[in-house]
């Protein structure tokens, strides 16, 4: 359980927004019993349907649509990190979380442990494979993938500086990295720059795959990107969004979950 100053921050209610950009609504909540102290920076969806959040210090928190709770509060040791860079949830249940200073710690039967990563690699984001089967590393020297049985195998080493990964359907594969957005075919060797002229220069914080298939860009300045059919499309906070730097993307049950600067969370709807 949570002790008393952090569960201040555990109530949050919704807050009047609306907007239809893209055929979403947005809402946003904040933290009812005073502000959210903590720079959110990864979201993700857990199987027992809760959200996962993680932070620039402490645990990874878990938000069942009411309240915080501290993740992995009844392990057997505490969170062996000062807060983390992401977190993802493999089939078989496992956490992977990329804990600060590029550690990456694996989280299961109540015990948090680390993985080493080859090269001396600094992990900065992960993403599950889009069979679910591998988990993604992104790294400051390239991608490696974690197969099923516990190895580390370089996947992909050609962009350096990466922040955010994931897979779409078919296997390609969109890379944002210091350089740009990169879009990298199956093969693995035919690589694209994409939307020079619109994103260049800008932050990429995290990039989803929603359930219709389209790519979700979590950026620094230009809010919740949406491509589809090879087509960019910004909303920012004129659109209805709390802030214009979104850090971190989550698909649930029909809603995408938006992390964003200043602590608050946006839910947005639609279609």
């Amino acid at each position: 359980s949570c002790d008393r100053s952090a569960a201040q921050l555990l109530w949050m209610s919704p807050v009047s927004t609306t907007t239809r950009t893209a055929g979403y609504k947005a809402q946003s909540f904040n933290a009812a019993q005073g502000a959210i102290d903590k720079v959110l920076l990864g979201v993700t969806a857990l199987q027992d349907g809760r959200i996962a959040i993680i932070s620039d210090r402490g645990p990874p928190m878990v938000f069942d649509g009411h309240r915080f709770q501290e993740f992995g509060h009844k392990a057997d040791a505490p969170f062996p990190a000062q807060g983390s860079y992401a977190i993802v949830q493999r089939r078989n249940g496992v956490v992977f979380v990329v804990g600060r200073k590029g550690g990456l710690l694996r989280y299961a039967d109540k015990r948090w442990a680390a993985v080493p990563l080859p090269d001396n690699a600094a992990g900065y984001r992960i993403s599950s494979s889009n069979n679910g089967n591998e988990l993604l590393i992104a790294t400051n020297i390239g991608v490696y993938v974690l197969r099923g049985d516990g190895q580390v195998m370089v996947r992909l080493s050609a962009v350096a500086d990466i922040t955010a990964l994931v897979q779409a359907a078919y296997g390609t594969l969109w890379i944002a990295a210091k350089s740009g957005l990169s879009r990298i075919a199956p093969n693995g060797t035919d690589s694209e720059e994409m939307f020079e002229n619109k994103i260049a220069n800008v932050h990429i914080w995290c990039l989803t795959i929603d359930p219709t298939g389209r790519l979700l860009i979590g950026t620094r300045a230009l809010g919740l990107g949406i491509v589809e059919d090879d087509t960019l499309v910004c909303i920012r906070q004129g659109d209805g969004l709390p802030h214009d730097v979104v850090r971190a993307i989550v698909c649930l049950d029909g809603a995408i979950w938006l992390a964003t600067a200043g602590g608050d969370i946006a839910k947005m709807e639609g279609s």
